[in-house]
């Protein structure tokens, strides 16, 4: 999930829930920022370049829905320091975080 200034929101936790219920892996999918490429007053997406990474699944077997909230927390936080990386590598997905009045590490 994120906001128009290109960082993650907090998730929401019904898919958890799905996922620890059914007890199947969750497969964290990240793609970098398209901030550079993608025009929020005409919700337009011009030509430009993202990255997508698959990360290694996180098993659910044998987790409660007491433990939902810290599995959420954890999901987001390997997403999180993936969207950082590939976000400002200059591979793809601009470098806003670096730039003066992007995202600030406390911000994120």
């Amino acid at each position: 999930t994120r906001n128009h200034n290109g960082s993650m929101l907090p998730f929401k936790r019904g898919a958890f829930h799905l996922a620890v219920q059914a007890q199947v892996p969750i497969v964290p999918i990240v793609m970098s920022s398209y901030q550079d490429f993608y025009c929020k007053k005409e919700r337009r997406f011009t030509s430009g370049r993202c990255q997508v990474r698959v990360l290694p699944p996180v098993p659910t077997e044998g987790l409660t829905p007491d433990d939902v909230p810290a599995l959420a927390d954890r999901v987001r936080h390997s997403m999180l320091t993936v969207f950082r990386e590939i976000s400002t590598d200059g591979r793809g997905g601009g470098d806003y975080l670096k730039k003066p009045g992007g995202l600030g590490e406390a911000r994120l």
